[in-house]
């Protein structure tokens, strides 16, 4: 049995012969996502490694079933359509009032690199019969790309999706601001999108439309998702040609061009969406999370 740093009082169990977390979410708990975790080298060779907190504020132990569904490349008709049966699941137990960090995320669920979601399911109840919250977060360190003296960075970090921020279908939402380009001088940026489809059944079709200043709709991108799956789409300055429809582009300062990312589910979903601004010179980054839009 793996015992979590720092923490004897942490029981691991890796699964086995289990109720689907979908039931058990269902009959017991709640669902939360983590959009994205990482152990991998990113473009410029910057090293990404995310650690995984949980806190329980209640007065009762916690039992939580995690599952890691491993990141899926979009296809060339920008589908990505993952296979349930490669994620894996451990069983923990978050002790009363307690914080547990578990310092290598991918390594929890016996991964030594990749990239993905976290289903995080609450499994147990308290002596009422409620579930038990927790609150889950994900932070990743960056260890920029040059001498082995450079000091990791922390961040992004990302707070878990629950059943209110998760998008819907019908339910419209942005990713409120992305910066694309610039230079040395007055900074380069790229921003990645995240998405991971919470539904279990069935294919899921995310469409993305990137918003420039004045409120311009540019171009819009139709996605396709399979259940449970995750994907990651990089560089949006390419992703959407913005070069090509956006003159004059850069601006005439140089700097980060600014723009929003505007999300709708148009089957199946819900979809757990992010994304991250992250800095060309030295690989540190920012998330993004994406905002529902009130509806009369």
């Amino acid at each position: 049995m793996n015992i979590a740093k720092g923490l004897g009082a942490l029981s691991l169990l890796l699964s086995t012969m289990v109720p689907s977390a979908n039931a058990l979410a269902q009959e017991h708990g709640t669902t939360q996502w983590i959009v994205t975790t990482a152990k991998a080298t990113g473009h410029d060779g910057e090293q990404y490694e995310s650690v995984l907190r949980v806190l329980n504020l209640s007065p009762y132990d916690a039992p939580l079933r995690l599952t890691f569904f491993p990141q899926t490349s979009l296809n060339a008709s920008r589908s990505a359509f993952g296979d349930p049966s490669a994620a894996s699941t451990v069983d923990v137990v978050i002790p009363a009032g307690l914080k547990v960090a578990f310092w290598d995320a991918l390594g929890l669920f016996g991964r030594t690199a990749g990239a993905g979601a976290i289903r995080i399911v609450s499994t147990g109840t308290d002596p009422q019969g409620n579930p038990i919250p927790v609150s889950a977060s994900s932070m990743t360190k960056t260890y920029p790309a040059g001498p082995e003296s450079y000091a990791p960075v922390t961040g992004p970090l990302i707070a878990a999706q629950g059943p209110d921020t998760l998008v819907g279908a019908g339910e419209p939402a942005a990713i409120p601001f992305l910066w694309l380009g610039g230079d040395d001088l007055n900074g380069a940026y790229r921003s990645n999108i995240f998405l991971a489809s919470a539904n279990t059944d069935s294919q899921t079709v995310v469409r993305l439309t990137l918003v420039t200043n004045g409120n311009v709709a540019q171009e819009s991108r139709e996605i396709t998702l399979g259940p449970l799956t995750q994907t990651q789409i990089n560089n949006v300055f390419f992703y959407f040609d913005f070069v090509s429809f956006c003159p004059p582009c850069p601006s005439v300062d140089m700097g980060p061009e600014e723009v929003r990312v505007d999300v709708s589910v148009l089957s199946g979903g819900p979809v757990a969406v992010g994304a991250a601004v992250i800095d060309e010179l030295n690989g540190t980054s920012v998330y993004v999370p994406a905002v529902k839009r009130a509806t009369p």
